[in-house]
């Protein structure tokens, strides 16, 4: 009888390699466009929040007794 030889499939990495350029340029694109835009401004930001809890605290208090 002939033998038959069984070669194993390798499987190729052309798909990894694409998904990985492809995260790469994603993020390079991220990074060079992103102009500071995500920054929060912490002073108005912190002057919305009193604004926001003091508004909140006038509705919960009682009403001024009217003399």
């Amino acid at each position: 009888m002939a033998e038959i030889r069984v070669e194993e499939k390798r499987r190729g990495l052309g798909l990894l390699w694409a998904v990985l350029a492809i995260a790469l340029i994603a993020l390079a694109f991220w990074y060079f466009n992103n102009n500071g835009v995500n920054e929060v401004d912490v002073q108005q930001t912190g002057s919305l929040m009193r604004g926001t809890v003091l508004a909140a605290l006038a509705e919960l208090s009682p009403p001024a007794l009217a003399a």
